[in-house]
């Protein structure tokens, strides 16, 4: 049985010179996030749910993230 490992988010501010690279622009943190983890929640669905262009555009940003929780 696969394991996928992975956080609740990638959008933490926190995150930046701890995780993220103090140089990279938010704009490339899901990109660089993607490539150190295989799944990711989106959290803000619970919320409301994104437009179908969201969705695409985080799975062509994101190849290696195929298929992922989203509440």
């Amino acid at each position: 049985m696969p394991v996928f490992i992975g956080t609740s988010g990638w959008q933490y501010r926190h995150w930046r010179d701890r995780f993220y690279p103090s140089g990279l622009p938010q704009r490339g943190w899901l990109e660089y996030y993607a490539e150190r983890w295989q799944t990711v929640e989106s959290n803000n669905a619970f919320y409301r749910l994104p437009e179908r262009t969201t969705f695409e555009d985080w799975a062509r940003r994101t190849p290696m993230i195929s298929d992922g929780p989203s509440k």
